[in-house]
């Protein structure tokens, strides 16, 4: 990607005011700054595009219940185990 002035049309690799365009004063501050643009590799400048919000996505849809997942195991335990040797009947 190149960097462009659009009043003078000089194309440089680096970014920051147009040297030749920006006015400076007697002790080097900057009067009237002219910055380069992005452009591609026609020359065209790069517009960018800003950046849309997704609330909408999960809009209707409901949030998922979280099961805990100890309960349920140590249901099915007492479930297969038998009162009188506390074996598991795995059969």
């Amino acid at each position: 990607m190149d960097w462009k002035c659009m009043t003078c049309e000089s194309i440089t690799p680096y970014r920051g005011l147009c040297r030749d365009c920006t006015e400076y004063d007697e002790n080097g501050k900057i009067l009237n700054p002219v910055p380069r643009v992005k452009v591609n590799s026609l020359g065209l400048p790069i517009v960018k595009k800003k950046g849309g919000t997704n609330h909408n996505i999960n809009k209707g849809f409901r949030a998922t219940k979280k099961i805990d997942v100890h309960k349920t195991l140590v249901d099915d335990l007492k479930e297969l185990t038998t009162d009188a040797e506390e074996y598991i009947d795995l059969a």
